[in-house]
């Protein structure tokens, strides 16, 4: 399942890339987007609460992924507070 989403992207200070995502919602949500191994990729910014394990996006920088897991975000006192942490993966579309 695609989301049809406007979104805009945003470069912080580390290089890492973010993508906000505008929706008629005046709640948003801080998603850490991972790969397989942990390692961070971007950050997902969305008023949509619906998200799921297998549910598509693109991020930031183009690339197509699919959620494979959805868990409690990580804490680090030197990174913003997230929703929870998508584990993705690559998608061929």
């Amino acid at each position: 399942m695609n989301k049809r989403t406007e979104q805009s992207r945003r470069q912080d200070r580390d290089g890492r890339v973010s993508v906000v995502t505008l929706r008629n919602s005046r709640t948003a949500s801080r998603h850490e987007v991972c790969d397989k191994l942990g390692g961070y990729l971007s950050t997902f910014v969305t008023g949509s609460h619906d998200w799921q394990v297998g549910d598509a996006f693109t991020t930031a920088d183009g690339r197509n992924v699919r959620i494979i897991e959805i868990a409690d975000p990580r804490q680090a006192s030197d990174r913003p507070a997230f929703t929870d942490r998508w584990t993705v993966e690559p998608t061929t579309s």
